[in-house]
């Protein structure tokens, strides 16, 4: 089986649980693909510029990986892009084939190895602060504020 980019991976690592952060993938969820709608969507079949990309969890992450090299729509329920795709694949160790399902279980499995790039073992050991988490996932994700005057990192400076 073809993984996205396998040169760069020497091995493969295991990711915390996505069980033990759900509250957390939740929030997630809810800010970046409408996972607390009024309106019954999927969030894991969520396309940015769209409310519903029906079947994205009936395609491989192969396919998804293509779709996103032609018009790099963020995809899913934590809103993946092309770059954040090649990372998960060339960098992160995440043990994903290119022919595995864009289920809900890899989407989440995918989204742990983003937390743990932005600091959720040291978050939950208590060597990352909540504030200094939070600012580390604004930058990952554009629908979480990066403080408590819930400016998101790409809001500008007035």
């Amino acid at each position: 089986m073809a993984k996205i980019k396998t040169e760069q991976v020497e091995e493969t690592k295991e990711v915390i649980a996505p069980e033990r952060v759900g509250k957390l993938l939740q929030l997630i969820k809810d800010g970046e693909s409408y996972g607390k709608s009024i309106l019954p969507i999927d969030s894991y079949n969520v396309r940015h510029g769209s409310r519903l990309s029906q079947g994205l969890t009936d395609m491989t992450v192969g396919e998804v990986y293509d779709l996103l090299k032609e018009d790099n729509k963020a995809s899913g329920a934590y809103q993946i892009s092309r770059d954040t795709m090649e990372w998960l694949g060339k960098w992160s160790g995440l043990d994903v084939e290119l022919d595995d399902p864009f289920s809900p279980q890899v989407q989440d499995k995918m989204a742990v190895r983003l937390l743990e790039r932005r600091g959720l073992q040291e978050f939950l050991d208590g060597t990352l602060s909540e504030e200094d988490f939070a600012g580390k996932l604004a930058k990952e994700w554009a629908g979480l504020p990066k403080d408590k005057e819930n400016k998101t990192f790409y809001d500008k400076a007035k």
